[in-house]
Formats: structure tokens, sequence, C-alpha cells
């Protein structure tokens, strides 16, 4: 049996079933044939064989034994021959080069994607992020018309549809940063609005046109930090005790409130939020929220680290995530409704 993938070694062949990435079922170029594939791996001339529904070989007998695997009608078998010799990364490290190279090229060729099964994914499945469900009103409803910002809705359901996790927080995220410069606007033009309509604006205007013009600089500072610009935003549109009752009502408060950690290229911490009062809190959301986008934008290894720590897709680290979603959901979502027009 092998570490990762679902698949057997046996003499000097490693066995490996394979699934469809974007199709329901696999294209006819693999049913009626065996694919041979040569490839020449640091010092291994290696025959690999994509075939489907192969004669019983050790593989298929064990996945059809294997408890809690369904392959469905179809089988797929990527088959390694001539893997002699393993370099300093060890076999693991080797296997996952072999095939992430040969099925990409061969999806590049011929617009059939497949991956091969992880055990991790048939021994763990991830939770759908936690939501308030409602028992169905008894009386009728009434609504009041608003005028969203559709771009924004849009984002939200492209969330809701796509299955990729990093890419679903992703979505929520840009809910956020389509505010992220005109939430200086907001800000200034609040401070603005309350000094104009002060009793004493015109006995003093001198003073208030100095203080004014202190406001724009501040903000202007601000401004050069894209932290800060969601920092902004959050103190525009989030309510402290509002979400903080939201966690609590889905069991995730405590979560939120302890510094969690992903394991990628190095480890990723990402900050508990501090909800004693409203600077720690606005703060520390914004940098938890920040630091997980920085590190999926930037999930490639070559990434200047001091940055951010490039998410690695595992299934722990998928799972963590799916419970952060909970947080960009509630976010957007409080966004959209506060952002629209009612007139």
């Amino acid at each position: 049996m092998l570490n990762e993938y679902l698949g057997v070694k046996y003499d000097n062949k490693y066995e490996i079933f394979l699934t469809p990435i974007n199709s329901k079922g696999f294209p006819r170029t693999i049913k009626i044939g065996p694919i041979k594939i040569h490839i020449h791996y640091f010092g291994n001339d290696l025959l690999l064989t994509i075939e489907s529904n192969p004669n019983e070989t050790p593989g298929t007998y064990f996945s059809d034994n294997l408890m809690g695997y369904y392959g469905g009608t179809s089988n797929i078998l990527l088959t390694i021959d001539n893997y002699n010799i393993s370099t300093n990364k060890g076999e693991d490290n080797d296997l996952n080069n072999i095939v992430s190279s040969v099925l990409f090229d061969f999806e590049y060729c011929f617009n059939i994607a497949v991956e091969p099964i992880e055990l991790n994914g048939l021994s763990r499945s991830i939770k759908k992020s936690r939501k308030l469900i409602y028992p169905k009103p008894e009386i009728e409803i009434h609504f009041t018309y608003k005028r969203y910002i559709q771009e924004l809705i849009q984002y939200f359901h492209l969330s809701e549809k796509v299955e990729h996790i990093p890419f679903k927080y992703l979505c929520y995220f840009h809910i956020l940063e389509y505010f992220s410069d005109k939430s200086a606007y907001l800000v200034i033009a609040k401070k603005v609005k309350d000094i104009l309509l002060k009793p004493d604006f015109h006995q003093n205007i001198e003073s208030y046109v100095n203080h004014t013009v202190n406001i724009f600089k501040k903000e202007n500072e601000k401004h050069l930090s894209d932290k800060n610009k969601l920092e902004r935003v959050l103190r525009h549109y989030i309510d402290l005790q509002d979400f903080k009752e939201y966690l609590s009502s889905i069991d995730l408060l405590e979560y939120f409130e302890k510094e969690q950690i992903f394991v990628c290229s190095k480890v990723l911490k990402v900050p508990l939020i501090d909800f004693t009062n409203d600077n720690n809190f606005y703060n520390s959301l914004a940098s938890r929220i920040y630091i997980i986008r920085c590190s999926i934008v930037h999930s490639n290894p070559d990434f200047d680290e001091s940055k951010a720590v490039p998410f690695v897709t595992s299934v722990e680290n998928n799972a963590k995530l799916n419970t952060e979603l909970a947080l960009v959901y509630e976010v957007s979502r409080n966004i959209i409704i506060k952002s629209c027009d009612n007139k």
C-alpha cells in the first residue's frame, strides 16, 4: 500500500488509481485501450500506462476490498514501471513529481484532466462551513426594497457555487476589497460632514479648516497599507458585539478566540481575534483575514516568505480554511447589506 495515494507497490511496479477533475465520467479516449507514456526521471527510464477497467491486478483487488471506497463503474489505473533509483528526497516525493508531471502534460495535450486519489481524501471529508438554519416563516413576509451592488452579490453567490475552498475564501475577500479604496473617502466624508454641521463652524472656520486638512493627511498616510484599508472597511461595516454573537451562535467563538496554525512550507500562524475593545477587535480581525488572504494569493513556493507564507493545499489545511470561511462569509454578508441604497 502506498503512503499518499490509493494504490499499491509490488515487484518493480506501482499502481495508482485516478479520478476525473473536470468531467463526470472518463473520456472514451481512455476507455478504448491503454495509453502508454515514456519518461526519463533521474536515471529511471519509466513506462507509465493509463488504463480503464484493467484486468484484475493487485491494485484492483486492493481497491475493490478497501472499505469505504467506491470506484463506480469505471476504474482508471496509472501503472508506473521501472522505477529503481530514488532521489535523495525519497520515494514519496519522486512519485509525486512523476505523477504531477505526466498527468499535467497529458491534460495539456489531450484536455483530459485526472488526478491521483489521495488516501487523506478517503479517510476524511470536509464539513461545510457552519451557517444558521432558520425555520420556515409562519406569517407573510414584508421586505423593503434595497438597491444592492450587483457585483458584490455575484461574488457572494460565486463563492457558494465553487467547491475549491481557497477560491471560495478569495471570492468573499473580493467583497471586502471592493471598498478598500472607497473606505478612505467614506471616513473623510463623514468627518468633514460632522465638522460642517457644527454650530460654531463659521466663527472658527480657520481652526476647522486646519483640522480638516489634518484629517486628509492622516487618511492619506493610512492609504499606503492594504491591511489598514481592510481594517477601515471592517470598522465601517462590522459591529463588534453583533459579530461576537454571530460566532457564538454557530459555536465558533472559542475557535476564533485562539491562534490557529496552518502547516505550509513554513508554519503559518493566524492570530486570535481579540474582543476586549474596538481597537483590538478591528486590528486582530483585519490581521487574521489579511494573513490568510496573502497566503492564498501567494501560494507559490518561490514567493518571498517575508511577505506571506504560501498556502499549501492539504486535507488538514483545507479543513481549517473551511472553518475560516465562516468569518469572511459574515463580513461580506454585512458589507452587502449595509452598502445598499435604500432610496
